[in-house]
């Protein structure tokens, strides 16, 4: 399995598809001055993924295919959506009762991208075992987003989002709350055409599980 360090931030068009993503790395305003303006701004860092050089030497299947290397083992190998701004909603029992609660970070997305490499596995037909090797042979082109700071389908100007947080229970009005997420501003990561130390090889695509069911999980 590859680490699976980076996350992202994932937009959705108004059909609930595809639209573009970012690094995670996410800078939060409140509401000021009787909800008049937005403060402070810019936003101060409050989620991103994590990535860069290991202590460990980089191995053969990263070498030639990731840009900027020391000879060390560059992570993460690939990402997933895991933005704490925007949390996956996920069922779980506890006690004998059932919650859904949000996660984010590597608590969403790697329990993801493990449910993707088992569809993977049941499309090929066989056991994939150790993927790095595959997934650092495949094309990246057409089977990973190649995710940037700023994506270029999402228009000009700073990537943000207003997360309701629904009323305030710790005082006598009860006045909503809304947070407002400067986006695709990880803390000393940055997420660049190719390969990057924030989101790696990028986020599987659509095509992906197709390439398994089509040749079997085999390179020709």
């Amino acid at each position: 399995m590859g680490r699976l360090g980076g996350g992202t931030t994932l937009a959705l068009d108004r059909h609930g598809d595809y639209a573009w993503e970012s690094s995670m790395g996410d800078e939060l305003s409140i509401l000021t001055d009787h909800d008049s303006a937005w403060g402070p701004v810019p936003g101060v860092f409050t989620f991103g993924g994590g990535g860069g050089a290991s202590d460990f030497p980089q191995p053969w299947y990263q070498r030639g295919r990731v840009t900027g290397s020391t000879g060390q083992r560059r992570t993460p190998d690939v990402a997933l959506e895991g933005d704490g701004a925007l949390p996956v909603l996920i069922g779980l029992t506890d006690a004998g009762t059932f919650h859904l609660a949000g996660f984010g970070g590597t608590s969403a997305a790697a329990p993801a991208f493990a449910a993707i490499q088992a569809d993977a596995q049941q499309a090929s037909g066989h056991r994939l075992g150790f993927a790095n090797p595959l997934l650092y042979a495949l094309d990246r082109g057409r089977l990973f987003h190649d995710i940037t700071d700023q994506p270029a389908n999402a228009g000009a100007g700073p990537l943000t989002v207003v997360r309701d947080e629904g009323p305030d229970t710790d005082t006598s009005t009860g006045e909503q709350r809304y947070l407002l997420y400067t986006l695709g501003h990880d803390f000393g990561l940055h997420a660049r055409p190719g390969y990057d130390d924030a989101t790696g090889l990028g986020s599987p695509t659509r095509g992906y599980l197709g390439w398994f069911q089509r040749t079997g999980g085999t390179l020709k």
